[in-house]
């Protein structure tokens, strides 16, 4: 039964002597609209199913990087986490540039060299290398870059090499995870139309993603190394005194009496305020009341702070100030 709207409805009842606000009673429409509202609810039960099941596939994702996350924050197996990186990164290296299926003559000696010192920091000429065999060249060459590691910590300390390490890794992975997120939006932003070539757009997410997360974690570890071998240690200079100040020229010379010490200068924390001046001084200032301050241990007082009282009419920041500059008190003395 096709529904009509509702001004073409309120036509209908007026032409049938009908008026608004009479409930319409008929079985063919009851029956209509509840077809009409289950129609709509499963396709918002879809709708809620396929984004559950987007999610999912990113929640898998978001555990295994949370889980490295909390081993760094815990800081739990992570030196042996960076050790355990440097075997699989220089057997994925030997993997891609001296594969066993490939000849001898085929190795890329250079590329080898490049990868291993642009990643630990390893010089190795490619003699060398000619000279290992494929089954001891992962062994050796991952034993070099541990030596480097071990030679870094005896250098500025294990207990200092792991905390930099940690901050590392923990900045490479949230770099990282960022990144992937906003791939991950780009990606399921125009996954959808992958349906006009008769391919499910939630398969696809799931396998293009999943690629997107492996190229994730290579990133992250060739980083975490990458950071780990190749920062240099820089010594702080020591802090160097600052040099005698001259004298201040005593004020009180030529008169009578002791030369007044010279008061040391502090903030307005743990300061008394001058006895002499009130607040209707023009040259009342705040600047003033700070330099003029001393502390009340230098003049033999208590720790008793001092009330300021106002010996007089107060005066507005629009009145003319009381020294007869003509200005107004804001942007004179008040200033």
């Amino acid at each position: 039964m096709r529904i009509f709207g509702s001004e073409r409805i309120s036509g209908l009842m007026l032409k049938l002597g009908m008026e608004e606000g009479v409930p319409i009673e008929h079985g063919m429409v009851t029956k209509s609209i509840e077809r009409a509202q289950k129609q709509v609810e499963a396709q918002n039960f879809a709708i809620r199913k396929h984004l559950l099941e987007y999610d999912d596939v990113m929640n898998k994702q978001r555990t295994a990087v949370y889980d490295m996350r909390r081993m760094i924050l815990e800081g739990k197996n992570t030196r042996e986490h960076v050790l355990g990186l440097v075997d699989e990164i220089v057997d994925w290296y030997a993997d891609n540039y001296c594969s066993e299926k490939d000849s001898i003559s085929d190795w890329d000696f250079e590329a080898l060299q490049g990868a291993l010192k642009e990643t630990f920091g390893v010089e190795i000429g490619v003699p060398e290398l000619r000279g290992l065999a494929r089954h001891e060249m992962v062994g050796t060459l991952a034993g070099r870059a541990k030596e480097r590691y071990a030679e870094r910590e005896e250098l500025i300390g294990a207990e200092r090499a792991l905390f930099h390490q940690r901050m590392i890794m923990l900045q490479i992975v949230d770099a990282q995870w960022k990144d992937h997120l906003y791939s991950l939006d780009h990606l399921k932003e125009g996954i959808g139309l992958r349906g006009y070539g008769q391919r499910d757009p939630l398969v696809e997410y799931k396998k293009e993603s999943f690629s997107m997360f492996q190229a994730l974690m290579d990133r992250i570890d060739e980083e975490i190394l990458r950071w780990t071998f190749l920062y240099q240690p820089v010594a702080m200079p020591e802090a160097q005194a600052p040099p005698p100040s001259a004298p201040e020229p005593d004020l009180l010379a030529g008169r009578p009496g002791p030369a007044r010490a010279r008061e040391p200068e502090l903030a307005y924390a743990g300061v008394r305020t001058p006895r002499k001046m009130t607040m209707n001084d023009p040259s009342a200032t705040p600047s003033a009341f700070a330099k003029a301050a001393t502390p009340r241990e230098a003049q033999g007082g208590t720790d008793e702070v001092q009330t300021v009282k106002r010996e007089g009419p107060k005066v507005g920041r629009n009145d003319p100030c009381p020294c007869g500059s003509g200005k107004k008190y804001k942007k004179c003395h008040g200033a």
